[in-house]
């Protein structure tokens, strides 16, 4: 837009050069706070940053898309193929997307060596979560054919397997089907706050499916778990039902 010159005062060379600024009544314009040209320089440099930035990353995002057509990305998308995409079809230096990938997605020992270096533990929902994703993983892998369930009552895991019954309930006039579930207990897992891990066996098949995943989740957070005594609620002599 060309500035009309004029010599006229400043504000109403203002509402005659912007005309929307002629809505306003005089004291808005005298009371609104006020910026030093250098202010008003950097507002113009950051807008036009933000604009020139918003568009590139359309443009990018476009031409990422394309580039992974014909990649199969439902297992997700390998790192190497992020950064060649990045760096050939965005045009993109390499320095850059190591830096972007090193910040937003670590290696483990980067991660690891994080938090080494603040001293960090771990939360007890993630001690609690880790106990039942890879307790329920081995027992998916040892009992294939049977359907496990944990049922989570306060700070415990129950761990058990699950028969469906269907029976066929009469009434007066009609019949109604209905589905029994029939639990069987396999083991508890306790962690409390203090982060003691406690295990109750209700049947020999839970250590033999899942000692070595014991060993394992004990190894990964022996440095700030306390483990009570495992106690056994079976007599070896008598086992329970079996499982197969």
């Amino acid at each position: 837009m060309a500035l009309q010159k004029s010599s006229s005062s400043p504000q109403t060379l203002l509402h005659q050069n912007f005309p929307l600024l002629a809505e306003s009544q005089p004291s808005d314009i005298q009371t609104e706070r006020r910026i030093t040209i250098e202010e008003f320089q950097e507002v113009i440099n950051y807008a036009c940053t933000l604009q020139k930035m918003e568009f590139e990353q359309e443009e990018n995002k476009r031409k990422g898309l394309e580039a992974l057509a014909s990649v199969d990305t439902t297992q997700g998308i390998p790192l190497s193929v992020v950064q060649q995409v990045i760096t050939d079809v965005m045009d993109v230096g390499k320095p850059y997307v190591e830096k972007a990938l090193a910040l937003h997605f670590p290696s483990l020992e980067e991660m690891k060596e994080d938090l080494k270096n603040r001293d960090a533990i771990p939360s007890r929902g993630l001690i609690d979560n880790a106990y039942e994703n890879e307790i329920m993983r081995a027992l998916q892998i040892k009992l294939p054919k049977r359907e496990i369930l944990c049922d989570r009552y306060n700070l415990c895991m129950n761990f058990c397997t699950v028969d469906k019954k269907i029976k066929d309930i009469k009434f007066l006039f009609f019949k109604k089907r209905k589905i029994f579930l029939a639990k069987r207990p396999l083991a508890s897992i306790s962690i409390d706050y203090y982060l003691r891990v406690g295990i109750d066996v209700y049947n020999p098949i839970f250590l033999r499916a899942c000692g070595s995943t014991l060993q394992k989740l004990e190894h990964r957070f022996g440095k700030y778990i306390r483990l009570k005594d495992a106690v056994y609620h079976y007599d070896p002599q008598n086992p329970p039902y079996s499982i197969k």
